[in-house]
């Protein structure tokens, strides 16, 4: 049974990532999700990776 439970974390995470992150050729190289870009950063400003899919992707964004 925890297997199954690891199982459904996983998909669920592949699921966010897929929405969220991945970039999709039928929407012009954007995401699913609208509202998800920021501009770029001005000077002085962090670019932050963020892991996604246990580290095998990863996603930027600009530090707040």
């Amino acid at each position: 049974m925890c297997s199954h439970i690891r199982l459904k974390r996983l998909m669920a995470e592949y699921m966010r990532y897929y929405h969220e992150d991945r970039t999709h050729l039928g929407f012009a190289k954007d995401t699913p999700q609208v509202g998800q870009q920021q501009s770029a950063p001005g000077a002085g400003r962090e670019i932050q990776s963020r892991p996604r899919l246990g580290g095998l992707h990863h996603r930027y964004a600009v530090a707040e």
